[in-house]
């Protein structure tokens, strides 16, 4: 399990995180949602060991920090915002560099390699310099690097940014393999929809502390508005009247003002029922 309570990080005047408690139990994966600027990377890299925290306890699995700090890198891998990959090594000979540092065997360690460059359809571009890959196929290499050695806590700090639809699924499917291995992971982004893909529970973090959090379901009762969408119609309605009596029978919120609507429908309404309602509302 991963604990943090009361976690303090300032720079100068800036209080980057201000006091955030997290828990993340083993087959778990905790999103920190928060926009730019919200402590999110920095309560990582506390995390992780690469920032000393000011204030507060960090506990993985009963291993303190920083006073286990060796014992914990070995079980941890981290995914940072930007992959810093060694331009002038092939992948594997990245890999497998990393792999000896974490100290899998040399047998295994080229049949994992092998397997996930595979997985991530890599396997054709082995011979090929890491300074050459694009964005997307750096990313897949700094997860395998983060998880080359089974790693029992995963930190990725926005894994999904930059990434293409396919790409960004692919990630989210890793990670949730990752979780039914059983490690804990703690996944960060600015993207609701991102969080709502992948997470077990979410941390809504802003200026530094956490201001809600919950499982996905409990944060949309909590929120009790439903999903919102905003619309532009092609021209004004002839009868705003008439459509306001049937988005108020419809909706569970809505605002119209010339061209423009925005509704809200409820959370647990599906594709097909949110799509029947554009269709019924094309047609007023």
């Amino acid at each position: 399990m991963i604990k943090v309570e009361g976690l303090r990080k300032s720079f100068g005047d800036v209080h980057a995180v201000n006091g955030v408690d997290l828990r993340v139990e083993r087959g778990q994966i905790l999103v920190l949602l928060g926009q730019n600027g919200a402590g999110k990377s920095t309560t990582l890299r506390c995390l992780g060991g690469i920032l000393r925290p000011d204030a507060g306890l960090i506990e993985l699995d009963g291993l303190r920090l920083p006073e286990k700090l060796d014992e914990v890198r070995s079980r941890l891998g981290v995914v940072p915002d930007q992959a810093r990959l060694y331009g002038r090594n092939t992948a594997v000979e990245y890999l497998d560099h990393f792999g000896y540092l974490y100290g899998v065997p040399t047998d295994l360690r080229a049949k994992r390699i092998a397997a996930l460059l595979e997985r991530f359809e890599l396997a054709d571009r082995t011979d090929t310099i890491l300074a050459a890959y694009s964005r997307g196929m750096a990313q897949k290499v700094a997860l395998i690097r983060a998880t080359l050695h089974e790693p029992d806590w995963i930190f990725c700090d926005e894994p999904t940014a930059g990434l293409d639809p396919v790409a960004a699924a692919d990630m989210r499917h890793y990670l949730g393999e990752q979780r039914a291995r059983g490690a804990a992971l703690i996944v960060t982004t600015h993207v609701l929809g991102e969080a709502e893909l992948m997470a077990d529970r979410i941390a809504i973090m802003r200026r530094g502390v956490i201001v809600t959090h919950g499982t996905l379901d409990e944060l949309r009762r909590e929120a009790d508005v439903g999903r919102r969408f905003a619309v532009r119609l092609s021209r004004p309605p002839s009868n705003p009247e008439i459509l306001r009596g049937w988005l108020q029978q419809h909706t569970l919120a809505f605002d119209l003002a010339g061209d423009r609507i925005t509704y809200s429908l409820a959370w647990q309404a599906t594709v097909a029922e949110r799509a029947d309602f554009a269709a019924e509302l094309q047609k007023r």
